[in-house]
């Protein structure tokens, strides 16, 4: 098994190119900034960098399908409250900055 490691730091000489999504529907404006990662996290990160906020004057309710990846969540602004249909007696949770796991439902 290969050893982890970051790749050294150097300057960027191009700018990174992103796409922008934003949807407006009942009472939710939704936008997300998409990026590839730096070539040198080739490896490391799969996919894409997601950058996303959201507004609402009203709870927002989110299923989330299986998926084969680890999402990495760095928040920078108020916690989301999580409830896991499986576990009602655990409530909501509040969550900041987290790390998802591998789930099958």
């Amino acid at each position: 098994m290969a050893t982890f490691a970051l790749p050294s730091l150097c300057l960027k000489s191009a700018p990174a190119v992103s796409r922008r999504a934003r949807v407006v529907t009942a009472g939710v404006v939704s936008e997300t900034v998409f990026r590839q990662p730096d070539p040198r996290f080739e490896g490391i990160v799969a996919g894409e960098y997601q950058g996303w906020s959201e507004l609402s004057n009203q709870v927002v309710r989110r299923r989330e399908v299986p998926a084969c990846e680890i999402p990495f969540i760095i928040n920078f602004g108020s916690t989301f409250g999580f409830v896991d249909p499986a576990r009602p007696d655990m409530g909501t949770r509040r969550l900041s900055t987290f790390v998802a796991g591998f789930y099958d439902s």
